[in-house]
C-alpha cells in the first residue's frame, strides 16, 4: 500500500469519524432539549400541584374554623336548652304545688 493510499484511507476514516461525531452531537442536543422540556413541564406541574395543595390547606383551615364555630354554637345552644328545660321543669313543679 502506498503512502498516498494510506493517507487517503486515513482521511476517509477521519471524515467518517467527523460525520459520526456530528451525528452524535446532534442527537445529544436533541435529547438534551427533550429532557429540558420534560423537566420544565414536570417543574410546572409540581408548582401547580404545590399551589393546589396550598389552596386546599387554606380551605381546610377555613373549614376547621367554621366547624369549631358550629361546635361552639351548638354547645352554647345545648346549654341554653338545658337551662330553659330546667326552668320549665321548676315552673311546672311550682304550678303543681
Amino acid at each position: 500500500m502506498s503512502l498516498e493510499s494510506s493517507l487517503q484511507k486515513v482521511s476517509n476514516e477521519r471524515d467518517q469519524l467527523r460525520r459520526q461525531l456530528t451525528e452524535v452531537q446532534t442527537n445529544l442536543e436533541f435529547e438534551n432539549q427533550k429532557i429540558k422540556a420534560q423537566l420544565e413541564s414536570a417543574t410546572n406541574n409540581l408548582q401547580a400541584q404545590n399551589g393546589e395543595v396550598e389552596k386546599l390547606k387554606a380551605d381546610n383551615e377555613e373549614m376547621t374554623k367554621k366547624l369549631n364555630w358550629i361546635r361552639k354554637t351548638k354547645a352554647d345552644a345545648d346549654a341554653e336548652i338545658k337551662k330553659l328545660t330546667n326552668q320549665v321543669n321548676l315552673l311546672k313543679k311550682e304550678l303543681l304545688k
